[in-house]
Formats: structure tokens, sequence, C-alpha cells
């Protein structure tokens, strides 16, 4: 259910931040476009390093509440400015 909720948060989220960063902050779209590019190539870099120590320590349960939980915390500063 947390995971179910944190993906709905996120979607929510990510659906109306291009339209803030274009109509409200007056960005191009090519700098939609670098700002969106460099948040997947840095989302898809930073998994690589938790999944390595999760294959390490053979916890996974803590890196996937710990995940969920910076997913969470992290969610109201995106809001609170659109």
């Amino acid at each position: 259910m947390v995971s179910l909720f944190t993906d709905f948060s996120t979607e929510m989220v990510s659906g109306i931040l291009p339209v803030f960063i274009v109509s409200d902050l007056g960005s191009s779209r090519t700098v939609l476009r670098v700002i969106e590019g460099s948040a997947e190539l840095m989302s898809y870099a930073f998994r690589m390093i938790p999944s390595s120590l999760s294959d390490r320590v053979g916890n996974r349960k803590v890196f996937v509440v710990a995940g969920n939980v910076l997913s969470t915390a992290t969610k109201p500063f995106f809001t609170k400015h659109i």
C-alpha cells in the first residue's frame, strides 16, 4: 500500500511539474527537456548504488523503506511552490 501511494503521489507531481516549469516560470521546452533528461539520468544512476549495497547486505527491505520514506518526505517541497 505504501508503494502504491508513493507511486500515486509521484505521478501527481510529475504530471503538473512540466506545466509549472513552462507556464509559470516561463522556461522554454528545451530547458524542460534538459531538466527531465537530467532527472532520468540521475534516477538511473542513483538506483545502482542502493541495489549494489542491498546485494552486499542481503536485506532489501531496509532500502525499500528508506526509498519510500525519502520519496514521501520530499513531495511537500515540490508542491509548496505549485
